[in-house]
């Protein structure tokens, strides 16, 4: 029972424009200047956590900067915008969903209804 509700609530999810937005604006990552930069930022990320770990006597302020400078040039391409946006505005719907079920959910422990179901099935 429990199950359908979930899997009705994921297709009505995919069927909300911002999730379809979403979906789309996936397309951004098959970009090969996309692709380039993604991975050379990665690259460089794995490189600051191996100094990181020699603590102050790595210097990675210059690799950030590189890091910063590929973020900008992400943040250049329209279609990463559109990624960003998409996916904001579909956190924002999620967040609203969750904080509607664990409101719910709330309300029926403080009622004391779920505990005493859920002490009848855990044994």
């Amino acid at each position: 029972m429990i199950y359908e509700s979930i899997n009705e609530l994921i297709e009505a999810i995919k069927e909300e424009e911002c999730f379809k937005s979403y979906h789309d604006s996936l397309q951004v990552f098959k970009l090969p200047e996309v692709k380039s930069l993604m991975r050379e930022m990665n690259r460089l990320n794995e490189e600051k956590e191996d100094l990181a770990r020699f603590g102050p006597y790595c210097d990675t302020k210059e690799l950030q900067e590189r890091i910063t400078n590929i973020r900008r040039e992400l943040y250049s391409i329209p279609e990463m915008n559109a990624y960003l946006s998409a996916y904001g505005e579909l956190n924002e719907m999620l967040d609203d969903i969750t904080t509607i079920v664990f409101d719910d959910i709330s309300d029926e422990l403080a009622k004391g209804r779920i505990g005493r179901s859920y002490a009848r099935y855990s044994r």
